[in-house]
Parts: structure tokens; C-alpha cells; sequence
């Protein structure tokens, strides 16, 4: 298992742990339009040295990344942890890639 880059919502209301486990697993189904449309317009995406900004751009770029990891390997499938931050209107998730040739 390999470590993807962390997502940090960025979000304008206390929501329950369970919104951003639902969020998070929409991502690992590659459910991109209930990512999308349960994402805050102001989600922010770390990925290496790069941010990235908005749902359709978060999504896009996790689209991309199942798409080709699709294409290279027998066996895909993803994983997730979410971790409360000290903002209570911010949670990271970090995710976890399972590939297999």
C-alpha cells in the first residue's frame, strides 16, 4: 500500500465526522459526482508541491490518477483514514492506494 497525497476540506459548517467519511469513500468508489457535489466550493487538495482548488479540480485530478492506475495494474483499490484537525471546521484525510500487477 502507498500513500496518496492528503486532502484538506476546508469546510463553513461543524459537520459530523460522517459527512467526511461519506465524502471519503465516495472518492475510493470513484463516485466523482457525489465527491464533487458534497465537496465545499473551497476545498483545498495537497499534492506534492502543487494545491489545487474547487471540487471539479479535485476531481479531476483523482479521476486521473484511478484512470491511470486502471491502466497499469490487475488490482486497484483505495483506502482512507480521517483525521480531526484542532479547526473544527477542517478535517485531512489521507488516503492509501492498494495496486496490484
Amino acid at each position: 500500500m502507498r500513500g496518496r497525497p492528503r486532502l484538506t476540506y476546508h469546510l463553513f459548517v461543524n459537520p459530523p465526522i460522517e459527512y467526511v467519511e461519506a465524502l471519503a469513500q465516495a472518492l475510493d468508489d470513484d463516485d466523482y459526482v457525489t465527491a464533487a457535489s458534497t465537496m465545499a466550493q473551497r476545498v483545498e487538495y495537497t499534492i506534492g508541491d502543487r494545491l489545487i482548488h474547487g471540487p471539479q479540480a479535485v476531481v479531476a485530478s483523482y479521476r486521473a490518477s484511478s484512470e491511470m492506475a486502471h491502466r497499469l495494474f490487475d488490482q486497484v483499490g483505495y483506502g482512507h483514514e480521517v483525521i480531526p484537525t484542532d479547526d473544527p471546521y477542517s478535517f485531512r484525510v489521507s488516503y492509501s492506494d492498494l495496486d496490484r500487477v
